[in-house]
Parts: C-alpha cells; sequence; structure tokens
C-alpha cells in the first residue's frame, strides 16, 4: 500500500519547468502529465488498443529546446495528441485534424520500431537550447523523401535500390541527421578511435556487429552525400 501510495504522489508532485511562462504553470502540469501519467491514468481520456509484443509503445513524448522557451509533443495510441509551449499556447488535441491522426499513428509505429535499442531513462530533463529540433525534423524529411521515392512499409530479404533527388538544401539536412545517427550509435556502442580490429574479431550475429555496420554504412552515405554536393 506504501508503494501505491508513493507511486501516486510521484504522479500528481509537478516539478516547474525552468522555461515555462505559462499561466498557473499550466505548461509545467501538461508535460509532468505527459511524462509521468502511466497508462491506465491516460486511458480515462480515451481506450488504448490491447498492447501486444509487436507494439509495446502506448506513446511518445518529444521536446523541443529554444533559449528560454521549450515545446513537448505527446502522442499516444489511443489517438490523443497534444502540443504544448511553455509560453501557455500550444495545439490542444480536439484541433488536431486527420494529417495530425495520421503523423501520430507513424509516430507511435516508429516508436514501435525503436524501443528494442533504447535504454530505461528517469530523466526528464528539458533539451538544451536548440536541442532535438534539427534532428527530429531531418529526420523526418529522411523518411518522407524515402516513402515518396517507394520505400516499401516492410522490408524484406531481397535486395532493394531507391533512387532520390535532393537539392542542396535537403542534402545539407542529411548529412547533419546522418552525423547525429553515427553519433548516438558511437556513443551507445562505445566505438574508439583504430579500434576496427575488435569489430572485425565479432561474429555475423552479434547484435553490436550488426549495429556497427549499419554506423560504418551510414558514414558511407554521409561521404557520398560530402561528394554530391561539392
Amino acid at each position: 500500500m506504501l508503494s501505491k501510495l508513493q507511486s501516486l504522489l510521484s504522479k500528481l508532485a509537478v516539478t516547474h519547468a525552468a522555461t515555462d511562462n505559462s499561466p498557473g504553470q499550466m505548461y509545467s502540469l501538461a508535460r509532468h502529465q505527459a511524462l509521468a501519467y502511466d497508462r491506465e491514468m491516460m486511458a480515462a481520456l480515451a481506450p488504448f488498443p490491447e498492447p501486444s509484443t509487436e507494439a509495446p509503445a502506448w506513446g511518445v513524448v518529444m521536446e523541443f529546446g529554444y533559449p528560454g522557451f521549450s515545446a513537448t509533443l505527446a502522442a499516444f495510441s489511443n489517438g490523443q495528441t497534444n502540443l504544448y509551449y511553455s509560453d501557455g499556447q500550444g495545439v490542444p488535441h480536439e484541433d488536431v485534424n486527420e494529417q495530425v491522426r495520421q503523423a501520430n499513428q507513424k509516430l507511435i509505429a516508429a516508436a514501435n520500431k525503436t524501443i528494442p535499442h533504447l535504454k530505461p531513462s528517469a530523466s526528464s530533463d528539458l533539451p538544451a537550447p536548440w536541442q532535438a529540433v534539427g534532428k527530429a525534423v531531418g529526420a523526418a524529411s529522411i523518411i518522407d523523401t524515402l516513402e515518396e521515392a517507394g520505400l516499401p512499409p516492410h522490408l524484406g530479404e531481397q535486395r532493394l535500390v531507391i533512387d532520390v533527388e535532393l537539392d542542396e538544401e535537403t542534402a545539407l539536412a542529411w548529412m547533419k541527421s546522418f552525423t547525429d545517427l553515427r553519433l548516438a550509435l558511437a556513443t551507445r556502442l562505445e566505438v574508439e578511435q583504430d579500434d576496427d580490429a575488435y569489430w572485425a574479431s565479432l561474429p555475423d550475429d552479434d547484435p553490436r556487429a550488426q549495429a556497427h555496420d549499419i554506423y560504418e554504412w551510414i558514414g558511407a552515405l554521409q561521404e557520398t552525400l560530402v561528394d554530391a554536393v561539392r
């Protein structure tokens, strides 16, 4: 009983966000609800689909930092989508349209694919100024461009070649996204200089070797883009 009480109190204890300039600290409250409320509490707004091993994600929270300002996007698999601004503005769920609902579904689907590669975290700090903005937009740009060029929703074992045409601005955005991806992989894998022999020694079925192959492949793509825009 005590543990349940402590859990409930933690959900009710609102931490003031440093960027919060909203009336009555409504931004801090909304952000806290998105980060702290569990699936059962969120289901009071709308029922969730039954969870499964193939679709464990029931919500995604993305945050964007600016100097003296932040934004929090909360999207849940029950269709609830809200965008909160630290000045009290934003886009409530009641104002979402069909395009937003489709984006919600894509975001949840992407989260389901990503969850196996993530580590649990108890941190809910606001991002630093300009953190996440370019990364989120850049990643979305890559996915959208590939889908428009014929990327299927499910990839098989067969070799797949997709031709895309990029203007200079889009190519630069892709290069920045590739840099972010390689940095994240290098940090996760603890890649060090001159450690090629170690990665070559790992068996092909080792998940670390497979992730390192992706790291190297993204680097090759990045070099190709650099040569193309010169």
